[in-house]
């Protein structure tokens, strides 16, 4: 249960606005702003901590021996899990606590690599990282956890297209698999949070996940508009067809069965960049070198833009009427 869901239920006469206010009174009682701002400023104080282990080890690099560089990132993983599992996994110290040896773990990785000099490509650090912490990830339930898994795994994806694969079109190849990866797991978000499952709940994830998963597309179509002649035609056809369908699918998702503003926003823009692009391409190939082509480049740019503002507006003022 949660405000949206009241408010449908309001929407729909089921409950009086009486009703509204006091669940809304026992779903976010203003006594608990205290625990907030201490979350907050623990999270703040966790997140500035483990910057300076991370601006230690570099701007100490060569003062330090290696038994001081393991030793010292070994004992602060081991007491992480330690006082992660001392409050307990159910707490949110505890989280963050298990939060902070995942990503004191990819520290410890870097620094096993300069020392020992493996000469593994670079990628593999990554997706040893983002393994390792799998299964912390899945025994936490914290999303901060699971959203360093997800950064960690895009990064090695990448380069292992770039030092493994480094086709011609390598950096198609990279935004083609990223937006297949990152696609499956808010797909699996969205289906994990429609079954009600309570540490899911949070939105802000699916938003990362949805921008992740259209940027990719994006720019590769609009490469594909301005070099389409160094890719194949099986590769141009097959991706823009799927970033095609995944602006379709989002835009019918997150506008007719599970409205929500800001994605619906991030959708429009990226349909708003594509068409821009291509408008500016046409207008280039038809005009050549004809002077005042710039006027013309803002005002295609201006005109689309006006269009998908207006047409968000009209979304956003429906989608009010029958959610609020």
């Amino acid at each position: 249960m949660d405000h949206r869901t009241i408010n449908e239920l309001v929407a729909h006469n089921i409950i009086s606005a009486s009703a509204r206010s006091y669940a809304l009174d026992l779903l976010y009682p203003a006594k608990n702003w205290g625990l907030w701002l201490s979350r907050i400023f623990m999270t703040i104080g966790f997140s500035l901590i483990l910057s300076g282990v991370v601006c230690f080890f570099a701007f100490n690099w060569t003062k330090l021996t290696p038994i001081i560089k393991l030793g010292s990132l070994e004992t602060a993983i081991a007491l992480c899990v330690i006082g992660a599992l001392f409050y307990g996994l159910e707490k949110q110290a505890g989280k963050i606590l298990l939060l902070g040896a995942s990503v004191i773990l990819g520290v410890f990785l870097a620094v096993f690599g300069q020392i020992y000099q493996t000469g593994a490509d670079a990628y593999t650090l990554f997706l040893s990282w983002s393994l390792l912490i799998l299964p912390w990830a899945m025994i936490s339930t914290f999303i901060p956890i699971w959203a360093v898994f997800i950064f960690t795994l895009n990064i090695a994806l990448q380069l292992y297209w770039v030092q493994v694969k480094n086709f011609p079109s390598t950096e198609i190849n990279i935004l083609f698999s990223t937006m297949l990866i990152n696609g499956s797991f808010l797909f699996i978000k969205e289906f994990a949070e429609s079954k009600g499952i309570p540490w899911l709940q949070q939105r802000w994830i699916n938003i990362v996940l949805m921008i992740l998963t259209l940027y990719p597309g994006t720019i590769a179509t609009i490469l594909f508009i301005f070099s389409w002649t160094q890719a194949s035609v099986l590769l141009i056809i097959s991706t823009t067809i799927l970033t095609f369908l995944v602006h379709i699918i989002f835009y019918y998702y997150y506008r007719f069965m599970l409205f929500n503003r800001w994605t619906l926003s991030a959708v429009i823009l990226s349909i708003c960049l594509i068409g821009s692009v291509t408008g500016l391409k046409i207008t280039n190939e038809f005009l050549g070198p004809v002077s005042g082509k710039n006027l013309i480049y803002g005002s295609i740019i201006l005109g689309i833009f006006s269009l998908g503002i207006r047409h968000l507006r009209q979304i956003l003022n429906a989608g009010e009427k029958h959610h609020v």
